[in-house]
């Protein structure tokens, strides 16, 4: 969309400036921050295929850094998501717009491809034309298809970290198993 002023979301706008102040509040952020300008580090940990039965949610699981990290952060105890399956729940949740708006139902469905929506600004990229750094690695959004192919490289400054042994999902792989037993290239 040459020309033309992307803004962001209004419910994208709602997620960052919560993010930013839950975690000042909790004391998650330094109050000395290390920005020259005095901007805030923020941290995101996406984990959405992960029941949470881990010690800070009151379980009998050994998890002693999340523990000591969840001590002094925001620790959500509800959490909801807009659709049954990842792609969809993690292109709503990183553009602020749902499912019915993005048209991503499945696991290939590019919500860049989607006609008019091209020029959205998910939640990095908005920390990324804030000025801030932005790195991303892992499972942010759904990788494949649905992220372009390349992780939606629009939304970070650095570029899109895989760590060697990380499976890449394609072929017969469902991107929803479990890392049990080795399989294949792990």
């Amino acid at each position: 969309m040459v020309g033309s002023k992307v803004s962001l979301h209004p419910m994208l706008l709602v997620w960052a400036m919560l993010l930013l102040g839950v975690a000042h509040e909790s004391g998650a952020v330094d109050p000395a921050p290390i920005q020259p300008d005095g901007t805030p580090n923020v941290l995101l940990l996406v984990i959405d295929d992960l029941r949470p039965e881990l010690a800070a949610y009151g379980f009998n699981q050994s998890s002693p850094h999340i523990s000591n990290f969840a001590k002094t952060a925001a620790l959500f105890k509800s959490a909801y998501c807009q659709f049954s399956i990842c792609s969809p729940s993690r292109a709503s949740f990183l553009t602020g717009l749902r499912p019915d708006t993005t048209k991503v139902y499945d696991l290939a469905t590019y919500f860049r491809n989607t006609p008019g929506l091209q020029g959205t600004v998910t939640m990095p990229q908005f920390f990324k034309n804030q000025g801030y750094r932005v790195a991303g690695g892992g499972k942010i959004f759904h990788p494949g298809a649905a992220s372009g192919n390349d992780d939606d490289a629009v939304s970070w400054t650095e570029p899109y970290y895989h760590a060697p042994d990380q499976r890449r999902f394609g072929g017969t792989a469902n991107s929803w198993q479990a890392r049990g037993e080795p399989e294949g290239d792990f």
